[in-house]
């Protein structure tokens, strides 16, 4: 059951709307979710949702592009977007008073963007000038491959695009992917902050209930095969990143692995960091985490170091992985506790954190968690529940990529 504070509506068309208030605060946030996001994209068009929104943004109904960042910024809206897997998505926070007249901005923006031919190709340029920063950007491509690499084409696109791709996307395209996925089915509003639940649902009302849905189209879930893969690229440096298979979010047993990755690679304390990098000084980086979509999931760990010693690295991370695999002690979850409460507090002094959260519950739970429900989570894990699901469910590395001068050699039994 929701909270008192909590609240939520499901419109005809699809819509859903979640609220949760904050009176403590002056203001009021957004978090705004399309299905729009690159899993969508027909093959071939790998960009077409981040061009399709950075074009969204540059006019709408009565607003060119230079009007339309006027009128945000004369009602003090701070902003931004997002291009995921599933979404494309819009935030932003403002003055509790502001609120409204911000969500009417948004409202012209998903029904009445103008997607002028005059502005394609300076949208385009804006999404080719993201891509072509992170060409260099070594760690990043190493972890892009990865992603592809187990989770496939499809799932495994990078949101940014494909430069060869992205390049040959036309206007009507753009306006195509825009028709069909900026629409109310799927759609979800989630507001937190100093707001007024019933004025702000009979305003969105009056700005989306309308709106006619059209019918989601459906895209390849097929995974990744798996195995390793090397880049060659004349540097110093090697750059290595695996994933391991395991259970989405959602699911009942993960936070048990979710606790065990924490300990592994999460943050200075992690045993990676502390083995790798800190006793050996095997590298200059390494970090371990989980990367969930909704019916998939995997433990992705990366590391860069020098040529000279990739392949001790790589050991290295591969025997932490079976090491933990031994169980975790008290301390240890302490620490993981320690930093999921700590996000818990800044959660409640920031309404926009707290509206990308419940969204995000929505769309993987189908509800929102409260903070006790967590905190209930939290107190129930013990280290003889995270050791015993260790032990019964093994970690299967089962994507290598590395990027450098030279491949690696991998140990039996990996990929």
């Amino acid at each position: 059951m929701p909270e008192k504070n909590q609240f939520q509506h499901c419109f005809a068309n699809g819509l859903v709307v979640l609220g949760e208030t904050m009176p403590w605060l002056n203001t009021a946030a957004f978090s705004l979710q399309f299905p729009a996001g690159s899993a969508y994209q027909p093959m071939g068009q790998n960009g077409l949702a981040a061009l399709t929104c950075e074009m969204s943004e540059r006019g709408c109904a009565e607003y060119d592009n230079r009007q339309f960042l006027e009128a945000l910024e004369l009602l003090g809206a701070n902003t931004g977007n997002h291009v995921g897997t599933y979404h494309t998505g819009f935030s932003g926070s403002c003055l509790r008073e502001n609120f409204l007249p911000v969500l009417e901005l948004y409202a012209k923006l998903s029904r009445e963007a103008r997607l002028s031919a005059s502005e394609l190709e300076s949208a385009r340029l804006v999404c080719l000038q993201e891509l072509y920063s992170q060409q260099d950007d070594l760690p990043q491509q190493t972890l892009r491959t990865l992603r592809e690499h187990f989770f496939g084409l499809t799932l495994g696109r990078w949101p940014d695009g494909n430069l060869d791709e992205l390049e040959n996307i036309t206007g009507s395209q753009v306006a195509n992917f825009y028709q069909e996925h900026f629409s109310p089915q799927g759609m979800i509003l989630a507001i937190a902050g100093n707001f007024d639940w019933d004025q702000c649902l009979r305003k969105i009302e009056s700005l989306w209930g309308d709106w006619q849905a059209t019918p989601q189209t459906a895209f390849d879930r097929t995974l990744g095969k798996g195995g390793y893969q090397h880049l060659v690229e004349e540097s110093q440096q090697t750059h290595i990143a695996l994933a391991a298979p395991t259970v989405p979010f959602g699911q009942d047993d993960y936070f048990l692995i979710r606790c065990a990755v924490g300990v592994l690679g999460d943050g200075m304390s992690s045993r990676l960091f502390q083995e790798v990098r800190e006793k050996r000084g095997l590298c200059y980086s390494v970090f371990a985490g989980i990367h969930s979509l909704l019916d998939a999931a995997c433990i992705t760990a990366y590391s860069g170091t020098t040529t000279a010693r990739a392949q001790e690295t790589l050991d290295t991370i591969i025997a932490e992985f079976s090491r933990v695999q031994l169980g975790i002690d008290e301390d240890e979850l302490r620490r993981i506790k320690v930093q999921v409460r700590t996000g818990l507090m800044a959660q409640q002094e920031s309404c926009r954190a707290r509206a990308g959260a419940i969204g995000s519950d929505w769309f993987y739970l189908r509800r929102v968690r409260t903070k006790e429900e967590i905190n209930e989570q939290l107190n129930r894990l013990t280290v003889p529940r995270v050791n015993q699901y260790l032990a019964d469910h093994p970690i299967q590395i089962s994507s290598v990529v590395t990027v450098g001068a030279a491949p690696l050699e991998l140990p039996h039994g990996v990929c």
